[in-house]
């Protein structure tokens, strides 16, 4: 049995350094993941013969032992907070019970009696769907809820780690993870059950969306528990929130930090329209394998005459490259404000087809891209009324070009809370005011220099404003520095 077998590879694994151990951990997680895609194929036989059932009103079970057992309830359980799975029509099947998904429950996994009882006692039927997982692909409790629920009907769906055992022979759909030995033999913990969790969320995820209940991207049957903000009212007291369910709130203060398309905003100065200057955005991750070589220098901008693409790696190990571009597009191409638009590779590839051969390289190596319309937003009139303030990119949302966005966002955070410290209720509103006289000229500087795109073009630029702020410390009882200014001198 693969699974149990000792690996000479990791014979003396307890005398390596601890760096050698968790490289060859970490291999063993990769190889794990080799083993799904591999499987890939069954996995979509078996969601495809899976929806039907459901479909029809049928209930979903799983069953399984010790790890196995504990990774198929985990996966189960989370289908009801993630697409609002109905609890009546998820069965649970895990030897030794509710005790098993905490504790080693002894001899647990060899009660087959148990397991053919658990199954009756569900009433399961031909409508239903039983998913057993077991690493070795013979533990009993786990094959006898295979079998009884197949003579009862039951579409049956096997997940193992073994080739040619009882569990996947006998189920409708044979789904076989060939992870191989563990580093620790026998520890299926390992990468048989790294497998195993990724092979069931991909199963159950493809099912869900198979029966519609994902939209865009999107869990539409997600179980929101949070509130739609619908309206505030001030009347020189606390701040009122109503909300779309009718229910309301009080609060001495509201913070609007919900971002580019913000609810508070809208309420507070109106709905507003994004201004598109006719660019778009290409973007992309991945494994830097696929290039011939690697690229000269860990990070570069390359600028052409009106466009440019930013390259680098994202981890350490130089394994991920991610790229980013700015090019121009008539407007009469648009997107929604989303990072979700597929891109067209050759499209890319044309636009930068007179940049410099790394460039090209790596657009050549690029398997496929993410294409969005660059908006811009001019910047708000004011960022308070009364009791109600808003933060980052809720009052001024900029463009990628000088990488602030988010760290506008952070300082903002810091500059309010230092501005609140020891507040009384009465001080609020100058609070808000002082926050934003003392923010608003730098991020209004920010938001113009990264719409005309020419941060660090010459190469010249003094960036001490920019990088030197201290938004813990600096006085905030003047505008903060922007370039030129002599704050920006001593940074």
């Amino acid at each position: 049995m693969e699974t149990e077998r000792h690996s000479p590879r990791y014979s003396a694994i307890e005398a390596w350094s601890p760096g050698d151990i968790l490289e060859a951990m970490i291999e063993g997680q990769f190889a794990a993941v080799a083993a799904v895609r591999a499987a890939r194929p069954a996995l979509e036989e078996a969601a495809l013969a899976i929806e039907p059932r459901l479909r029809d009103g049928g209930r979903l079970a799983y069953a399984g032992a010790g790890t196995s057992g504990r990774l198929a309830v985990q996966d189960g359980a989370e289908l009801m907070p993630t697409f609002s799975w109905p609890q009546e029509r998820l069965l649970l099947l895990i030897a030794g019970g509710r005790d098993a998904l905490v504790q080693s429950v002894e001899g647990a996994e060899d009660e087959s009696e148990e397991a053919i009882r658990l199954v009756r006692c569900c009433a399961i039927d031909p409508r239903d769907v039983l998913i057993a997982v077991a690493a070795s692909g013979t533990t009993p409790f786990t094959l006898a809820c295979l079998r009884e629920a197949k003579q009862r009907g039951a579409l049956t769906i096997a997940i193992a780690n073994n080739r040619d055992t009882p569990l996947l022979a006998e189920a409708d759909h044979a789904i076989w993870l060939d992870t191989g030995p563990e580093p620790i033999a026998g520890s299926t913990r390992m990468k048989a059950g790294t497998a195993q969790r990724i092979a069931l969320n991909l199963l159950s995820s493809l099912v869900m969306i198979g029966l519609g209940r994902v939209y865009r991207g999107l869990m539409v049957d997600l179980k929101a528990v949070n509130k739609k903000l619908v309206r505030l009212e001030q009347n020189g007291g606390p701040v009122t929130l109503f909300f779309a369910d009718g229910t309301t709130a009080t609060a001495d203060a509201v913070v609007g930090a919900d971002g580019v398309h913000s609810v508070v905003r809208d309420i507070m100065i109106g709905p507003d329209r994004p201004i598109h200057r006719g660019r778009i955005a290409y973007r992309a991750v991945f494994a830097s394998n696929l290039l011939p070589q690697e690229i000269s220098r860990s990070r570069v901008k390359w600028w052409g005459e009106d466009r440019h693409i930013v390259i680098y790696y994202t981890t350490k190990d130089r394994s991920q490259l991610y790229f980013v571009t700015s090019v121009p597009e008539p407007a009469d191409w648009m997107t929604k404000e989303s990072w979700s638009a597929k891109g067209d590779v050759q499209e890319l590839r044309k636009a930068y087809a007179g940049f410099h051969q790394e460039v090209r390289m790596v657009l050549d190596a690029c398997p496929d891209c993410h294409k969005w319309a660059i908006l811009e937003r001019d910047p708000l009139p004011t960022w308070s009324q009364g009791r109600v303030v808003l933060i980052g990119d809720a009052c001024h949302p900029m463009t990628p070009y000088m990488a602030q966005g988010a760290a506008t966002s952070i300082e903002d955070a810091a500059v309010l809370a230092r501005c609140l410290k020891d507040v009384s209720f009465d001080g609020i509103e100058a609070a808000f005011r002082r926050f934003e006289a003392h923010r608003k000229p730098r991020t209004s500087k920010i938001q113009e220099i990264s719409s005309a795109n020419t941060w660090m073009s010459g190469g010249n630029d003094d960036p001490s404003w920019l990088y030197g702020y201290d938004a813990w410390n600096i006085s905030l009882d003047e505008p903060a520095p922007t370039p030129g200014s002599s704050k920006s001198a001593e940074a």
